[in-house]
C-alpha cells in the first residue's frame, strides 16, 4: 500500500484489515500551519495500535 491519506485522527488501516491486522493512526500537532513532507515525525506523529 502506497499513497494512502494521512487523515488525522482516522485509523489509516480500517479499510485494509484483509492486508494486515492493526491500526495506524497520524496526530498534527502545529494544526495552523500548512505541512510538509519534512514535518513527517517532528510536527507530525505516526501511532501504531495492535489488535487485541
Amino acid at each position: 500500500m502506497s499513497g494512502l491519506a494521512m487523515n488525522p485522527n482516522l485509523d489509516l488501516l480500517e479499510q485494509h484489515q484483509h492486508l494486515i491486522k492493526g491500526s495506524l493512526f497520524v496526530t498534527n500537532s502545529n494544526k495552523d500551519e500548512s505541512q510538509g513532507f519534512y514535518d513527517l515525525g517532528s510536527k507530525i506523529q505516526l501511532y501504531w495500535s495492535d489488535p487485541s
